[in-house]
């Protein structure tokens, strides 16, 4: 990666006829993928493939697997933003899988950056973290550029929900709680859609919107700690597959989200 001045080894990705290495894996990912068994649900969202020499082909817009789970999206993202000895799966699918996982907690930091890939050096078994200036930038391939802050946008693929609105930060509730209702496409509450909220931290919880009487559609969360911290939000599949870009919640990050209660409203379906 490099962003300015600065170039970091991000880690490495798997290629024909490169150094064998010990590096970490992916979450959930025990040896080489494809090859052999069967391993957790890829994630998949709409890309553009143009047909070349050992491509298929593919409409735009046609919906291709991503070979990674959306835990193994996170770890991606971790590891082009701080670095480590992590085996970040096939070159050829970086491309696609890099802005896929920045946008899942876009930073504003990420404008600039810019992935490559040294393919003269992959076997060169000396190639590191420790001499990083041995990675020769000037013959790279490019696999991504992040030419300013990334958004995470709207989601487009099949039954998608995104924010109908900004985030809403009142004193309304009984304690610190992100609130919101999900409603279809024609504006009416959903029941049984399942969310996922994650914190800084990687902690997790999950709840689905309710099919009460009374509160048909509507969820909430508990925040658990009173420190300022960003939240985001996905509405996943039961394959724990994304059907929303990630909404960002802030809590007591500014004057305005400095209340213990954050209001959200997704629609789709």
């Amino acid at each position: 990666v490099q962003q300015g001045e600065q170039t970091r080894l991000a880690g490495f990705c798997t290629a024909e006829g490169a150094a064998e290495r010990t590096l970490l894996t992916l979450p959930g990912e025990f040896g080489p993928r494809g090859r052999g068994g069967e391993g957790p649900e890829l994630l998949t969202q709409p890309v553009s493939v143009q047909a070349g020499e050992g491509q298929a082909s593919a409409e735009p817009g046609a919906v291709q697997p991503l070979p990674f789970t959306l835990e193994q999206l996170h770890a991606l993202a971790w590891s082009l933003r701080y670095g480590a000895d992590v085996a970040l799966g096939p070159c050829d699918r970086l491309k696609d899988a890099v802005p896929a996982a920045l946008a899942l907690d876009a930073q504003p930091e990420d404008g600039g950056m810019r992935i490559l890939v040294d393919l003269a050096g992959a076997g060169n078994p000396d190639v590191g973290a420790a001499n990083v200036a041995s990675i020769n930038l000037a013959g790279a391939v490019e696999l991504a550029s992040i030419q300013g802050p990334l958004q995470a946008g709207s989601w487009a693929g099949p039954g998608s929900f995104a924010l109908t609105e900004p985030v809403a930060n009142d004193w309304a509730c009984p304690g610190n709680y992100v609130m919101g209702q999900v409603l279809d496409r024609d504006g009416a509450p959903l029941a049984g859609v399942r969310i996922v909220m994650r914190d800084p931290w990687g902690n997790q919880a999950e709840t689905r919107s309710k099919g009460g009487p009374n509160d048909y559609g509507q969820f909430d969360f508990p925040i658990w700690g009173d420190g300022a911290q960003d939240l985001t939000l996905t509405v996943v599949d039961e394959g724990g597959n994304p059907l929303s870009a990630p909404v960002a919640v802030p809590h007591k990050r500014d004057a305005a989200s400095d209340t213990p209660c954050h209001h959200v409203v997704l629609r789709g379906g």
